[in-house]
């Protein structure tokens, strides 16, 4: 039970902190936009992240509690990696706005895995 739920999420941390970890020599625009490319790639890491972690904890059957207070663990979780995340980035000289279009991505992946989970996971009448 345990692998079926948690390991999809410990996998998708270990790739997060790899894709982290990784130093670019310039950072390019995604589609010609002026948003960097690794901004998109944030945005999509963390939406993944959220709606892996909220699927896992939802439907772990042991700790009521923990399945009440899902959202808010995965929230409080999501804002440590982003600030984690950053941290590293900035601790590998990108100094440049960079930084802002990650935040606003970040918390935008964090949005569309909280709506894409409620979507899917909702109540059937």
């Amino acid at each position: 039970m345990w692998v079926r739920l948690f390991l999809p999420g410990v996998i998708w941390i270990g790739l997060m902190i790899l894709i982290f970890i990784t130093p670019i020599q310039q950072a390019e625009n995604a589609l010609d936009l002026p948003v960097p490319g690794r901004s998109v790639i944030h945005g999509f890491l963390f939406w993944g992240f959220v709606h892996i972690w909220l699927s896992a904890l939802k439907k772990q059957w042991k700790f009521d509690k923990i399945k009440r207070n899902a959202l808010w663990v995965v929230l409080v979780s999501t804002l440590i990696a982003i600030f984690v995340s950053e941290l590293f980035i900035y601790g590998q000289g990108d100094k440049r706005s960079s930084l802002v279009w990650n935040l606003v991505f970040d918390l935008t992946g964090t949005a569309l895995g909280i709506l894409t989970f409620s979507l899917l996971y909702r109540p059937h009448d």
